[in-house]
């Protein structure tokens, strides 16, 4: 291969993405446990575990997604089973599962990526495989993949449900009587509670219903921010909610606090 050959490969590289879902690298990180326990092992012993005796294309990549997604810890030159797939396992709790789900989901930076650019949508768009192509550098010949594999990762770790929709998130409400309608909302401080809620009832193909104050059905609680003097976040609850409507809302900020924390600098707080 020529000098030109090899700069044209190094161009036609995709940005980095998983190349196989999440549930596929579960269960070949279940064949690592089988077959070897916990003990840190080489490379080619990864690879023998997963069914290929030598190290392949395909099953180097294997190898690769597991260690996105954090399933694999790297030891020197040697792999091992992560304390974040222990927990995945042998979870204390149903609850500890899910978030451990979540982590493993939110691990790969292109995912981590994605869901903050989407997460104000409701849910994953038709064209996201545009959106991976022109804003994340995944190559068009791999872009379907891409999306496939994010799709099934997700669906997987119950960040969507079987609509495409962020779970917690709902469809915009009905229209409400002419009379009780409130005039829309000035846009809210960023990151505050409201603008949360306002993505909550907005529907990819929708624009965001006006969220109602007075309106009698809806309990207001205030919170101080601890790390921002001065500010204060306001949240607006039906008084009569669903105990599976509140653990959807609770999984929604779940899912903006571990996205929050993706994005936080190295040593400092989230949103630093």
């Amino acid at each position: 291969m020529d000098e030109d050959d090899d700069h044209q490969k190094q161009r036609e590289r995709s940005k980095s993405y998983p190349s196989y879902s999440l549930q596929d690298s579960l269960a070949n990180a279940d064949l690592v446990r089988k077959n070897l326990g916990s003990y840190p092992e080489s490379r080619e012993g990864i690879s023998a575990a997963i069914g290929s005796e030598k190290i392949s294309g395909a099953s180097a990549k294997k190898i690769a997604t597991m260690a996105q997604f954090g399933l694999l810890r790297r030891i020197g030159s040697k792999y091992a089973l992560s304390e974040l797939y222990q927990k995945i396992v042998h979870p204390l709790s149903e609850e500890e599962r899910r978030a451990s789900l979540r982590e493993a989901f939110l691990s790969p930076p292109l995912y981590a990526k994605l869901i903050d650019r989407l997460q104000t949508s409701g849910g994953i768009p038709d064209h996201l495989k545009t959106i991976l192509i022109r804003d994340f550098e995944v190559l068009e010949g791999v872009a379907e993949s891409a999306k496939r594999v994010f799709v099934e990762s997700a669906s997987f770790a119950g960040i969507i449900d079987s609509s495409m929709r962020f779970v917690g998130s709902s469809a915009a409400p009905s229209p409400l009587p002419p009379e009780n309608v409130a005039k829309p909302m000035t846009a809210p401080a960023q990151g505050s509670a409201v603008s949360m809620l306002e993505a909550l009832a907005t529907s990819p193909k929708t624009q965001p219903q006006p969220l109602v104050l007075d309106d009698p059905e809806l309990q207001e609680y205030s919170f101080n921010y601890w790390d921002t003097a001065g500010k204060t976040a306001k949240l607006y609850l039906l008084r009569e909610m669903s105990s599976r409507d509140m653990e959807r809302l609770k999984s929604f900020l779940d899912l903006q606090i571990m996205v929050q924390n993706k994005k936080a600098p190295e040593g400092g707080p989230p949103g630093a």
